[in-house]
């Protein structure tokens, strides 16, 4: 059997400064002073290096140790990757050095994948703008651009990815930090190429499209507190009375607990409740199909009626950009309305919807939506 074979670096050790990986920045009087100390460290390091087993391991560490000296001119990893960070034309880079620079050091890649990553960010090309906005369903290796060929840019993507604060969900600061053609508006989440753009990302649990913009109406609590009092002994016949509110799935379980001659105003008051939800759309189609316990049909239209609501009232929103990050295969879809997505084979899929919702936490009324 053949030994491994073995990596042969091309440094020089009397052409190294071992102090600099040792102490910041010593100054050139430090390095004088301690010139017999850092020849004697050489000497130590050189004599470990050359007695290194011959093992698997052997070439990775060898590796290492080159890649770490061939930067040691810029005062280590760290110094080398700030330096590299100063250099790339993004304010948003700029503003969040410190957070990034964290990140890259942590990434389990060559010098090489950093350098080339460096370099396709200081051109600033690591995003195709035309990609991310073109309608239809995008994994990320279509407009991160090395993402499938580059390491260091996919496990930097996906680690940004899920980064938020400073004002930016899931999603909005990873694209803000790697395009400057994207910045964060003043209200809403980000300019894409002077492109209003509404980010909703998947990563947990699934956004959801209502904010202090989309609420329910005024008439929305009175329509639920005349529904449990009209209704609440056919409630209480559910073998599980759910704390959040009533899903589809209630609403109709309790209709067959109610004598036929007062379906028509159950279901009235139904409608009345949801209306106060989604002024707009056409509510009693939405409740037929509950009546007909038709689910599935009632969840796809509450979802398209809390989308169409949602952009009605964000008229500043020139379209929305979904991501799915919650997969090893992260997806984007950018897209202006549902036909849009019913062109390219897509759909709104909430969770578990509650339209008639018992605590005070009203957003529950509109629920988690994927895109598949």
């Amino acid at each position: 059997m053949k030994p491994p074979k073995i990596y042969t670096s091309h440094f020089n050790f009397n052409d190294i400064d071992f102090l600099s990986f040792l102490y910041p920045e010593p100054s050139t009087n430090e390095v004088e002073d301690n010139s017999a100390k850092i020849d004697e460290i050489k000497s130590i390091l050189a004599e470990k290096i050359k007695n290194l087993p011959l093992t698997p391991y052997t070439h990775t560490a060898l590796f290492e140790i080159d890649e770490f000296l061939a930067i040691s001119n810029n005062g280590g990893k760290k110094r080398f990757i700030q330096n590299e960070l100063r250099a790339i034309p993004n304010l948003s880079v700029k503003k969040a050095s410190a957070i990034l620079c964290k990140h890259i050091l942590s990434l389990d890649c060559s010098l090489t994948n950093l350098k080339e990553m460096f370099k396709i960010w200081q051109a600033d090309n690591l995003v195709n703008i035309d990609i991310l906005l073109s309608p239809g369903k995008h994994h990320f290796k279509d407009f991160i651009n090395g993402y499938s060929t580059n390491p260091a840019i996919k496990e930097l993507t996906l680690e940004l990815a899920r980064v938020s604060g400073m004002g930016q969900g899931k999603g909005e600061f990873l694209l803000s930090v790697f395009s400057s053609q994207i910045t964060k508006r003043q209200k809403g989440d980000l300019d894409i190429a002077g492109i209003n753009i509404e980010v909703k990302t998947n990563d947990s649990g699934s956004a959801r499209y209502n904010d202090q913009d989309v609420s329910p109406l005024q008439g929305y609590s009175g329509a639920v507190e005349n529904f449990k009092s009209t209704w609440s002994h056919y409630v209480k016949q559910l073998k599980k009375l759910p704390k959040t509110g009533l899903s589809f799935d209630h609403i109709y379980t309790v209709s067959t607990f109610i004598p036929a001659v007062k379906h028509n105003q159950y279901f009235s008051d139904v409608e009345e409740i949801i209306s106060n939800l989604f002024p707009t759309a056409n509510v009693a189609e939405i409740v037929d199909m509950v009546r007909q316990d038709r689910i599935w049909s009632a969840n796809c239209l509450y979802a398209r009626a809390n989308f169409n609501y949602y952009q009605s009232i964000k008229v500043n929103d020139d379209a929305v950009l979904y991501l799915d990050i919650s997969t090893d295969d992260p997806i984007s879809v950018c897209f202006k309305s549902c036909e849009e997505l019913d062109e390219y084979g897509l759909e709104l899929s909430p969770k578990t919807i509650y339209p008639i919702v018992y605590s005070g936490d009203r957003r529950l009324c509109y629920p988690q939506i994927k895109i598949e």
